[in-house]
């Protein structure tokens, strides 16, 4: 037995280490005596000598210890690299349609109202969106798909201005056997309703909420500086009602990152927990070049501190495979 090669610890403070397993995503926090025996195992020293029977096991079971050799763990990755490749080999494809780059939000840290203001103006045609389901169709050529899934994207993709394309791709794609989902700020689900046809057909809604309304109406807010905080939280229990799936995504930097537990309490509060076709998960804002605000493994420590040991239901945190809440809670915060 052996300290595993993906096991990389960080120092936080005088007292407090941060333990993470970059294959299974484990996150512990270790005080100053236990990451100073880790270290000294890592140099050589007898692990039996550094730690008792069920410190070992603990360590062991998240994976920070491995019985398997330095080829095997070697191994063990490529393995499931190999097995996630076949899946994704395996995966029915996924089209984005944007009707145009326009939004009715003017969120701070949103990069495509600079990069694409030039382009705001255009609204995609039928003549375009005819090309782009033909193309679908070629490119799906051949194959039998489980399902073949079209997500609509922006910009804000439900502007009513966007109303009358929207309808058209829904119509011609539901004949294609089409399946459809979005990715919309939230804030004119309303309106559109009557094009979505039931969960069977549009199977899929990410919707943003920054924090409690305080916090996301100085985030996201419309042109004209109003919160858009109500109108969203109004229309995704709408959705939820009518059975469809919404995914809540929180978007995270330092500013808004100690609301994550208030966020969890005004989801229990709104009553979307009791739907099983709701999840929630966060998601670091990022820099222009892509990279995050909150470095990992840092963002994953942060949200523990803020969410508690309540909120262990959350699903993911995005910034990484194998980084869920379920593997950080698994067995503690504490080693």
């Amino acid at each position: 037995m052996r300290l595993s090669r993906y096991t990389v610890m960080i120092k936080l403070s005088d007292e407090e280490y941060m333990l993470f397993h970059g294959v299974s995503g484990a996150v512990d926090i270790v005080d100053e005596r236990i990451a100073d025996k880790i270290l000294r195992v890592a140099t050589g020293e007898p692990l039996e000598r550094a730690f008792d029977e069920e410190r070992i096991e603990v360590l062991l079971r998240r994976g920070y210890l491995t019985e398997k050799s330095h080829e095997e763990e070697r191994e063990r990755v490529r393995g499931m690299i190999l097995a996630m490749h076949k899946g994704h080999l395996k995966k029915s494809p996924g089209f984005l349609i944007v009707p145009s780059y326009r939004c009715n939000l003017r969120c701070p840290y949103c990069y495509e109202g600079r990069r694409y203001l030039w382009r705001q103006d255009r609204i995609m045609d039928r003549e375009t969106a005819d090309m782009a389901l033909e193309a679908m169709l070629k490119l799906m050529e051949g194959r039998e798909y489980p399902r073949n899934h079209i997500l609509f994207y922006g910009g804000e993709p439900f502007l009513e201005e966007h109303m009358e394309i929207v309808a058209y791709i829904i119509e011609k794609g539901v004949k294609l056997g089409f399946t459809f989902g979005a990715v919309t700020n939230g804030t004119n689900v309303e309106k559109f309703l009557p094009l979505f046809g039931g969960p069977g057909r549009f199977v899929f809604f990410q919707i943003t909420l920054d924090g409690p309304p305080e916090v996301h109406d100085k985030r996201r807010k419309y042109a004209d500086g109003k919160g858009s905080f109500d109108r969203i939280a109004h229309n995704i229990s709408l959705l939820l009602r009518d059975g469809y799936r919404v995914s809540l995504r929180m978007n995270v930097d330092q500013s808004n990152i100690r609301q994550a537990g208030r966020m969890m309490d005004l989801v229990e509060r709104m009553g979307w927990r009791k739907y099983s076709t709701f999840n929630a998960y966060f998601a670091p804002v990022h820099r222009e070049g892509g990279r995050p605000c909150i470095e990992e493994p840092f963002f994953s420590y942060q949200l523990i501190k803020a969410l508690g040991d309540k909120y262990a239901y959350m699903g993911e945190t995005r910034g990484g495979v194998f980084r869920t809440f379920d593997r950080v809670f698994r067995v503690g915060r504490r080693v």
